[in-house]
């Protein structure tokens, strides 16, 4: 049934956005203590809307302050949770940047009536503080999920099983198929892999190679390919694609693994659709009968589906080369 709690605006989310977006967060984790005269002026912002945001955020929990003369004049600083939570990488309620990511997709699901009326999606940012956003975002969604769902699609596979991962800059899936036995390959963006290299440790058994597997993938071969939350990005055509030049990498026999919302099967997954409308050409989501005939036209065969934490793993093995 409709959910009325839902019909709010999300004006926390919104809020911390907005101070992100126009740098308080990061000017007052820089310096410790600062008062909202002194981040108005550093920033280049307007004194009201700088204390209004700032007095909202410490009611929100984010910020603290001491009092002062004046009410602009009270030194501001991140409180400890809001440390762990946005700039502390060891703490488990570390999060990143990863709201950013629902940030801007508020501004793009605002357009979703000239979506309707057009047909065309809304253009993507594509900057670094976007990659980052996305990278945490990423991250912070698939890593509760990742250790079950490597585990469930290599059962069987014997270590050390090669592994080809498209799209899996924030690396989650594969340093969880790394630490299962296998020597894995990530395949994702420039951008993507200049941002996440630096992050490997020298022993990882983990390869960052940039290109675009709509295209092109690694020669191979590998024993299982891994495609996480990739198909819902592109049109049946283009999935169709991807699905062959899979093929073509895996030693006979060998596996592939999709981790997506399949529509029918999901609850989420025809809600999820209309975020693909919004922000890609012709992405959506798919049902499992649409993805069988894709995999069965690429040479998959043996399919099935297994229900993991409110996600769906489709395997299937390589029947014909």
């Amino acid at each position: 049934m409709p959910n009325l709690e839902a019909l709010q605006a999300p004006q926390e989310l919104l809020i911390l956005g907005a101070a992100t977006r126009c740098g308080i967060i990061d000017r007052i984790w820089a310096k410790g203590k600062i008062s909202a005269a002194e981040l108005a002026a550093e920033l280049e912002l307007d004194l009201r809307g700088t204390w209004t945001v700032t007095e909202a955020l410490i009611a929100l929990g984010y910020l603290t302050r001491e009092p002062a003369g004046g009410r602009e004049d009270g030194l501001l600083s991140l409180t400890p949770e809001a440390q762990a939570l946005l700039f502390d990488t060891r703490s488990k309620s570390y999060i990143g940047r990863a709201y950013m990511h629902a940030y801007g997709m508020v501004g793009s699901w605002y357009q979703l009536p000239a979506v309707i009326k057009t047909g065309k999606s809304v253009p993507r940012e594509s900057d670094t503080k976007h990659t980052v956003a996305f990278m945490h975002a990423m991250r912070r969604s698939g890593g509760p999920a990742a250790a079950a769902i490597t585990k469930t699609a290599v059962e069987g596979l014997p270590a050390p099983f090669r592994v080809l991962d498209l799209g899996g800059g924030p690396l989650t899936h594969a340093r969880a198929f790394a630490a299962l036995g296998g020597r894995v390959t990530v395949l994702d963006t420039t951008p993507v892999v200049e941002m996440m290299g630096p992050e490997l440790k020298p022993d990882e058994p983990v390869t960052l190679v940039a290109g675009d597997f709509t295209r092109e993938l690694p020669a191979g071969p590998f024993d299982i390919a891994y495609m996480g939350n990739i198909t819902h990005i592109y049109s049946p055509e283009i999935n169709r694609r991807i699905f062959r030049l899979v093929a073509g990498v895996l030693v006979p026999g060998g596996r592939i693994a999709i981790t997506d919302f399949i529509r029918g099967e999901a609850p989420f997954a025809a809600v999820f659709a209309v975020n693909m409308l919004v922000n890609t050409e012709n992405g959506g989501t798919w049902t499992g009968d649409e993805y069988r005939d894709w995999l069965s036209a690429a040479g998959f065969g043996n399919y099935r589906v297994h229900e993991i934490e409110g996600r769906q793993l489709i395997l299937a093995d390589l029947t014909a080369k």
